[in-house]
């Protein structure tokens, strides 16, 4: 018999959201809150459906999944802002997306960021400039960002489907495949920008992630607070996956129970192709990773 679901408080989750964008350097506005309120409704329905996640709290939601998620936009702003002007949307892969972390949150924060560039130009027709000037709030649009969800359970992939549509998302869509596979079709190679925030050593996830990087794009893991073990044990997997890894990033976000809770992304950045045969076949990453 599963638990009842603990509370819920729309206040309170966006409270706890505000202060992790706070702290992450994100900007959230009204619809984005409105969006993500939604999201957590679909999140703690679902998880009473099939498997999606434990943190269903209100203050959890708000922290652990959201802001988290959203810690990492800062940096995708800065790789895609080096493809304004290609023809091509910027493409982001999330792998081992599991209930939409990190890549439905950033949609929606996207999502915000073209709004209000647009009522920003409607509200100044004769503008039009992409010159910010200093200490101003103006920004330029992000270019289009197209986003990919990636999982392999079919009952998670029908979970994200359900919240694009129920959300109306665009540029967004989910894909139901194992990793170790997909990487070696035409997926391979093709992202700007890849993110995994999935529960797994680095050297695991690089596996997971690195091959579907285009040479020059970024591979970004989302960790704890500590993670030089585990970046000091990656160090093969990075060379021998083509990459190069980049300085850490940290952040402290707001803990749901008090205090703060510290977060590292851990860039890698692309630097060759990915030898032929790697991804290894499906589940030897996990049993016999890179050393």
């Amino acid at each position: 018999m599963k638990k009842p679901l603990p509370p819920y408080n729309p206040s309170r989750m966006e409270e706890a959201l505000r202060a992790g964008c706070d702290a992450c350097g994100v900007r959230l506005g009204t619809h984005a809150a409105t969006q993500l309120d939604a999201y957590a409704r679909l999140l703690r329905d679902g998880s009473t459906r099939m498997n999606l996640t434990a943190i269903l709290d209100d203050r959890g939601i708000g922290v652990r999944h959201f802001a988290d998620s959203l810690s990492v936009l800062p940096l995708l702003l800065e790789e895609a802002a080096g493809a304004s002007g290609r023809p091509e949307p910027f493409s982001v892969l999330d792998v081992g997306s599991g209930a939409g972390l990190p890549g439905i949150p950033l949609r929606i924060a996207l999502d915000e960021l073209a709004l209000a560039k647009r009522e920003e130009d409607a509200a100044d027709p004769a503008g039009g400039t992409s010159v910010v000037p200093a200490g101003s709030d103006s920004r330029p649009a992000p270019p289009r960002i197209r986003i990919t969800l990636l999982d392999a359970l079919a009952k998670r992939v029908g979970f994200l489907e359900e919240v694009i549509r129920t959300l109306d998302l665009s540029d967004i869509e989910a894909l139901h495949a194992r990793a170790e596979d997909a990487a070696h079709g035409p997926l391979r190679e093709r992202f700007d920008f890849v993110v995994a925030r999935a529960v797994a050593p680095l050297n695991v996830l690089l596996e997971y992630g690195l091959p579907y990087v285009r040479v020059g794009g970024l591979f970004v893991a989302m960790k704890g607070p500590d993670p030089a073990d585990e970046t000091a044990a990656a160090a093969r997997a990075v060379s021998l996956l083509g990459g190069r890894m980049e300085p850490l990033r940290t952040l402290e976000l707001p803990d749901p129970e008090g205090g703060a809770a510290s977060r590292t992304l851990v860039p890698v950045r692309k630097q060759k192709p990915c030898p032929k045969g790697w991804p290894r076949q499906a589940g030897k990453p996990e049993k016999a990773p890179i050393a």
